[in-house]
């Protein structure tokens, strides 16, 4: 693993450690549910909402994906954090039904314009070769930051309240998609697509 990321092309290693990094603010979607609970609203509209999250990016992935084939990786993937960012600021303050349905719905739509997005982008910089083996580094990595940042999430959640977890994971999104709106575009010899 160590050879391969030391051989790998810049451009695969700069987007991965952005999408990593992004990844340790990027809690489990459980926190989404939990914090509609905790708004005083039941299980039925938590469920409800995660299942309007699902509609939504069930729809629109494969629209986002041809966006990003038309108009590159870049703006999609970039847009859709900023999505993310908007959803994530508004859980942290949402009280209402109306408020955490349109919440959910900002959140699909950042799933679907991010998570094809991203391997897509990913695939763009890496030669046939290899390419199965970057994106199940980047798929390890990325769950292992998951993982910590559920963890980080919870103790964040448990001594300061929700405000504070989904206020750093919008902010992580807004610096991410800053520094990916100024990512080189894929240039191995297998791409067609701008990034």
């Amino acid at each position: 693993m160590r050879a391969f990321w030391a051989s790998a092309p810049a451009g695969y290693r700069r987007l991965t450690g952005w999408l990593v990094l992004f990844a340790l603010f990027n809690s489990s979607d459980v926190f989404l549910l939990l914090r509609v609970r905790e708004a005083g609203l039941g299980d039925t509209w938590a469920l409800g909402g995660y299942v309007l999250y699902n509609l939504v990016f069930a729809l629109a992935a494969y629209p986002a994906g041809r966006a990003s084939d038309r108009w590159g990786r870049r703006p999609v993937l970039a847009g859709g954090l900023v999505l993310f960012a908007l959803a994530y600021g508004g859980f942290a303050f949402a009280r209402t039904p109306v408020a955490f349905g349109g919440l959910f719905v900002l959140y699909g739509l950042y799933a679907a314009l991010t998570e094809g997005v991203a391997k897509a982008w990913l695939s763009d910089y890496l030669p046939d070769a290899v390419r199965g083996r970057g994106l199940g580094l980047f798929a390890s990595a990325s769950s292992l930051a998951a993982l910590a940042a559920s963890a980080l999430t919870g103790v964040l959640w448990s001594t300061t309240g929700p405000a504070l977890p989904f206020a750093l994971a919008a902010g992580a999104a807004l610096v991410t998609a800053a520094a990916l709106a100024h990512s080189p575009r894929a240039a191995h010899p297998g791409s067609h697509v701008p990034g």
